[in-house]
C-alpha cells in the first residue's frame, strides 16, 4: 500500500499466548509507534482498537509534513500473559503522487478542443510511471526510465488546442 501526506492510515495485527499460540487479547491495549526516516515521530498519532479476541487495528493520519520518499515503519508493543513483545507491522515509503494521480493530472490538462491525448499517449505515460520518476511543469509531463535520468516520453500541452507528444 502506498500513502501520501494527509492520507488515512490503516493496519492490523494479532496477539497470541506465548505458550500455546492461541489468539489472546493483550493484558492492556497495545501501543503503536510511527518511525519516520529512522526516528520515532509522535506527530503521527496512531490509535489502537481491539476488533476481536487477539485482533487489533491501527488507524491514524499521515502527517501533512511528510515528504515524497520518506521511509515509515509502524511498530506495536504489546504484553500478553505478562510476556512483552514488539513487532514492526507495516513499512512503506511516502509518495507525493500515486500513478492514478498522474493519470488524472494528464487528463485534467488534456485540451478539450483540437489535439486530444491519444490511447498511445496514455500507454506511454503508464509505462513511464511503472519505470521511473515523473516530472511535471506548467505545460509538460516527462517520464523517465528506472535510472531516473533517461527520458522515455514527454507530453507537452502547448495551449488549449494542441498537444505535442515526443
Amino acid at each position: 500500500m502506498s500513502y501520501k501526506p494527509s492520507d488515512s492510515y490503516y493496519g492490523e495485527f494479532t496477539t497470541q499466548n506465548f505458550n500455546t499460540g492461541v489468539a489472546t487479547d493483550a493484558d492492556s491495549l497495545p501501543v503503536a509507534t510511527a518511525t519516520q526516516n529512522g526516528t520515532d515521530d509522535a506527530t503521527f498519532v496512531l490509535t489502537v482498537t481491539n476488533m476481536d479476541t487477539g485482533r487489533y487495528k491501527v488507524t491514524g493520519t499521515v502527517p501533512a509534513s511528510y515528504s515524497d520518499g520518506d521511509s515509515v515503519q509502524i511498530s506495536v508493543a504489546a504484553t500478553v500473559s505478562t510476556v512483552s513483545g514488539k513487532a514492526i507491522i507495516d513499512s512503506f515509503v511516502i509518495q507525493s503522487k500515486r500513478a492514478s494521480d498522474i493519470v488524472t493530472d494528464i487528463f485534467a490538462h488534456t485540451p478539450t478542443v483540437g489535439g486530444v491525448v491519444t490511447f498511445e499517449d496514455v500507454i506511454k505515460a503508464v509505462y513511464g510511471m511503472a519505470r521511473g520518476k515523473i516530472t511535471r511543469d506548467s505545460n509538460a509531463f516527462t517520464f523517465y526510465d528506472d535510472d531516473n535520468t533517461t527520458e522515455l516520453y514527454t507530453l507537452t500541452i502547448n495551449d488549449s488546442n494542441t498537444r505535442t507528444p515526443n
